[in-house]
């Protein structure tokens, strides 16, 4: 099989120069203003055609988009409460202060300030919640209020959202 003497090829030997590594193949020159490969020429040819609106697929002949468009019911803004504090004669002014301390997060110069507003005006609001955070506000404070017997009175009222404030006749 091998006898020694080396078997001719049909490919050309790669010519080697002084380093010892073969040069690269180069590729073929391409004449000037020529496309750089077979597929930039196929696209080079194609031209540019906008898509008329009678071709539109998203509009129909009769003119209908195909979609029927529900419109979003308007949402009414959430009704808002007050808690309106009402004066009496028998709570002390210090229960007071208490519970607008620890229920309505007041300071203690903002709780006795309100509580001396209440004094003189008959009432003032405490607080605007929504409906149910303003009933069980209340709530809390009347339960605390009859486990120290003090009569403290609380409503919860609809906030009047008119800014002249005046009432329907």
């Amino acid at each position: 099989m091998f006898s020694g003497s080396p078997v001719a090829s049909s490919r050309p030997e790669p010519i080697v120069p002084h380093g010892g590594m073969p040069t690269p193949a180069r590729a073929p020159r391409r004449r000037p203003g020529a496309p750089a490969s077979r597929t930039a020429s196929i696209f080079a040819k194609l031209e540019y055609h906008p898509i008329s609106m009678a071709n539109d697929p998203k509009r129909r002949e009769d003119g209908d988009t195909g979609l029927a468009v529900k419109k979003k019911p308007k949402l009414e803004k959430a009704r808002r409460y007050q808690v309106v504090f009402h004066n009496d004669d028998y709570t002390t002014k210090w229960f007071v202060v208490d519970v607008l301390e620890r229920f309505f997060h007041m300071s203690e110069a903002s709780a006795h300030a309100f509580m001396m507003l209440v004094h003189t005006h008959g009432r003032g609001v405490a607080g605007v919640y929504s409906r149910d955070v303003a009933e069980t506000k209340a709530a809390e404070v009347h339960d605390h209020a009859r486990e120290y017997g003090m009569p403290l009175h609380l409503t919860v009222e609809p906030e009047d959202d008119r800014p002249d404030g005046d009432k329907d006749s």
